[in-house]
């Protein structure tokens, strides 16, 4: 897939996701049961999850003996990052420290000081080579 243009901020558009999505991309979805039924016609069972959290849903077909046949995703307006397509892996580095800066227990950090400052520090003593 195509990444997005030079000018596209995702730490910017991240920043403004809101934290159920976040949440949802991190950790991912929290699926539960919406509907199911059995459809004659295709001889296939058709289920719906739905997740608690940003309410996506997911559409499954399921066969007689239990197989999954297909499904398919309908994303909640303001789920998914127009342009980007699939996240690399260093997008996904991005989107976990913007997930962290959502729970952190200190909110008054800004942004970019809590990607920083946060982090657990190795303390003097502990450091290989140093005497206690």
């Amino acid at each position: 897939m195509s990444r997005p243009s030079p000018e596209f901020d995702l730490d910017s558009a991240l920043h403004h996701m809101r934290a159920n999505f976040i949440q949802c991309r991190d950790f991912g979805h929290s699926w539960r049961p919406f509907t199911a039924t059995w459809d004659p016609d295709y001889n296939v069972y058709k289920t719906a999850l739905r997740c608690s959290r940003c309410f996506t849903k997911r559409f499954r077909d399921i066969s007689r003996d239990g197989q999954q046949l297909g499904n398919r995703y309908d994303y909640t307006d303001g789920y998914t990052l127009k342009g980007v397509g699939r996240m690399t892996g260093e997008d996904r580095d991005h989107l976990r420290l913007e997930s962290l800066t959502r729970i952190l227990t200190h909110p008054s950090h800004d942004h970019q000081d809590a990607k920083t400052s946060a982090l657990p520090r190795q303390s003097g003593a502990s450091k290989k080579g140093h005497a206690a």
